[in-house]
């Protein structure tokens, strides 16, 4: 639902403050990291790793 707020702070506002990943871009900290997926299990892998999750939760 709707919630009053102040409408002094911007969109264009974001760079300003004591926000810790703008404040910390001259040290390489970066607003949106790569992100890559991992290589899928197949096989006796993906067998291995579920027998391992079913030894270690009881199911």
């Amino acid at each position: 639902g709707f919630r009053p707020a102040g409408a002094e702070p911007t969109l264009r506002d974001y760079d300003r403050g004591p926000n810790p990943f703008t404040r910390l871009r001259r040290h390489g900290v970066i607003l949106e990291p790569e992100i890559d997926e991992f290589e899928r299990a197949e096989g006796s892998t993906l067998t291995l790793l579920i027998e391992l999750w079913g030894d270690a939760t009881g199911r």
